[in-house]
């Protein structure tokens, strides 16, 4: 039976991640599991893939940082299958750059998996309402993919520095120089694939986590509901080949 593990850390709902799990592996396959069941061994050879979801990576250190992290790092070196996406995706990275040209909310320093070599730097401008940091920084990417373009939500994950050996999956096709959007490393005898697009999310998952309360970018947000909503069907197909690829 696959056995696929969501971190859990008790700070972000990752519901509709969760969902999309389970309809591609089934219903009894996805677990959550928290920093403490890593730090306890969890992460055994009858584990397939551990997910690690958006959010804000400065919380997975927290509570990963150490124990927790060698333990995951054990896993994949072994043979198991690591995910990362947006803040997942950057926490794989050998280092986060966080804002890197504003001095408020900065964030950067080297992180232990280091699954890919290189540097992560976000959020990416170009797909941030207005280019502006005091707006909400949902957007909406193109990605190429098997010589198709598919549009998908964007939610401040991650630029990846230049390749390091890695094969890439799908490139960012609307920014220069058309840099990995989704990455697969090589870690030992395992893998880990890097997203920094929500590919899990479609037109109508975005609809339910949309509130007008306390939003001034609301109109902005709904309009990209309708831009997504061609491509959900192509986008589903990009993600159930992120993860048949991890099997």
């Amino acid at each position: 039976m696959i056995k696929v593990y969501l971190y859990q850390d008790y700070v972000h709902n990752n519901s509709i991640l969760h969902q999309r799990l389970q309809a591609f592996f089934g219903a009894d396959a996805v677990t959550y599991c928290d920093a403490d069941a890593i730090i306890d061994g969890a992460l055994d050879q009858t584990v397939n893939l551990l997910v690690m979801p958006g959010g804000a990576d400065l919380f997975y250190c927290e509570k990963l940082n150490g124990a927790g992290n060698q333990q995951i790092n054990d896993y994949v070196h072994n043979g198991g299958a690591y995910l990362g996406i947006c803040a997942g995706a950057y926490y794989a990275c050998a280092r986060l750059d966080w804002l890197p040209k504003a001095e408020r909310a900065k964030i950067n320093g080297p992180r232990e998996l280091a699954f890919h070599a290189g540097s992560a730097s976000g959020p990416i401008r170009d797909y941030i309402c207005q280019q502006d940091y005091d707006h909400i920084w949902d957007g909406v990417a193109r990605l190429s993919w098997q010589g198709e373009e598919i549009k998908s939500l964007y939610r401040a994950g991650p630029l990846f520095e230049a390749e390091q050996g890695e094969a890439t999956i799908a490139h960012y096709a609307d920014l220069k120089g058309t840099p990995p959007a989704i990455m697969q490393c090589t870690v030992g005898k395992g893998q880990a694939v890097l997203c920094s697009p929500h590919i899990e999310c479609q037109s109508e998952d975005y609809r339910k986590i949309l509130y007008r309360h306390r939003n001034p970018d609301f109109d902005y947000c709904n309009a990209l509901i309708e831009e997504l909503a061609p491509d959900d069907m192509r986008r589903d197909a990009l993600w159930r080949d992120v993860l048949g690829s991890l099997l």
